[in-house]
């Protein structure tokens, strides 16, 4: 259908992003030509993403650099979804709907809508339009019809796939420094026959407690951060034979 998603280059929390099914209006919002030297976004707009109880989603997951040279790269074993407020459409009137297109809770939170709780096919809900890992999983094996564990076996492997392959890219441009870290926020998206796609990467990912779903998981995934950060780095420095007893 031609549809594009159009992001600001400097912003987050969803600011300033809209989707387009007008190639003329989108060139207008950007003010293409102007001269001006605001940066933008446009990414080709997956137009047959998965959808749960109607509404499209997104993941969020932490990925953790402890060195660029090697490249080492921690994986965390847990993801999060992320709703929009209401129900998917591409119709040409709810283009520029920010709840029916976005997912961040910055922006859906605005919504008299909010507070409500989504019923999923599978008997669960989605509340606070987040859900953890473990209720996201149960899910997407029920909707599979297979029995596979389609978050481990499919959607998880391609996203570790996907995070070393984008990182190998960018570790060339990176400033290595020893005895430092960076966590990003890798989002992804999920398509109707289970294939993973990147959608960005976040340099300063959330770790406020927007919801119950957040709260748990920020305070389980700082743990283990600080546990490879601090315990595995003198681990490491230990000699061989002290590590391997």
């Amino acid at each position: 259908n031609n549809m594009w998603i159009v992001k600001p280059a400097a912003k987050s929390r969803g600011r300033g992003i809209t989707t387009f099914s007008d190639l003329g209006k989108l060139l207008k919002y950007v003010e293409a030509g102007n001269g001006l030297s605001t940066q933008w976004v446009v990414q080709k707009y997956m137009e047959n993403s998965l959808l749960i109880s109607d509404r499209k989603f997104d993941l969020r997951q932490w990925v953790l650099v402890t060195d660029w040279n090697p490249l080492t790269i921690y994986f965390f074993d847990e993801c999060y979804a992320r709703f929009s407020v209401e129900a998917y459409t591409t119709s040409d009137g709810d283009m520029d709907n920010s709840y029916v297109h976005l997912v961040n809770n910055s922006i859906g939170k605005n919504s008299d809508k909010f507070g409500l709780q989504i019923p999923m096919e599978d008997g669960g809900v989605i509340d606070g339009y987040m859900l953890n890992h473990k209720n996201l999983a149960k899910y997407l094996q029920f909707k599979s019809k297979t029995g596979q564990d389609i978050m481990k076996d499919r959607i998880q492997a391609r996203m570790k796939d996907i995070a070393k392959w984008s990182l190998m890219c960018a570790s060339e441009m990176i400033e290595h420094r020893k005895n430092s870290w960076e966590l990003y926020g890798f989002d992804f998206m999920v398509d109707e026959d289970f294939n993973t796609w990147l959608i960005e990467i976040n340099s300063s990912p959330a770790c406020d407690y927007s919801s119950t779903t957040t709260e748990t998981y920020v305070q389980k995934a700082l743990v283990e951060l600080l546990s490879v950060v601090l315990d595995t780095r003198d681990w490491e420095a230990l000699p061989k034979k002290e590590r391997e007893k």
